[in-house]
């Protein structure tokens, strides 16, 4: 019974996958990471980190989502005025430089700590 059950949940993350494109992987990683974190929230996890295992998911998680997202990337945006001097031009380089460097610092980070900590992420 829990088979079907299991199987149902997965049906939207199945319906929007695509196999050219890495970005599904990702999304049924999360899918995944999630469903773990849902069930070390329940009652019927056992170890006594089980908790504290299910927050470090969702925020790893999220994180993840960010990443993929484009989030840090595209901080910039959120501040784009619509000047077009040659200052303005400099500066908009400079930020959306620094934007992409955190965006790949965020990239390394997230996999560092799926990296680290996959391994007790379990009941």
């Amino acid at each position: 019974m829990w088979q079907i059950k299991n199987l149902i949940k997965w049906i939207p993350v199945i319906w929007k996958q695509y196999d050219y494109d890495y970005e599904s992987a990702i999304d049924v990683f999360a899918f995944q990471l999630n469903k773990i974190a849902d069930f070390l929230d329940s009652e019927e996890a056992y170890t006594v980190s089980a908790k504290a295992n299910a927050s470090q998911i969702r925020r790893t998680v999220k994180l993840l989502e960010d990443v993929y997202d484009e989030k840090f990337a595209m901080e910039y945006m959120d501040e784009f005025e619509t000047s077009f001097d040659k200052p303005f031009i400099r500066k908009e380089l400079k930020r959306f430089k620094e934007c992409q460097r955190k965006q790949e610092k965020a990239h390394k980070l997230v996999w560092k700590l799926i990296e680290y900590h996959i391994r007790s992420w379990w009941d």
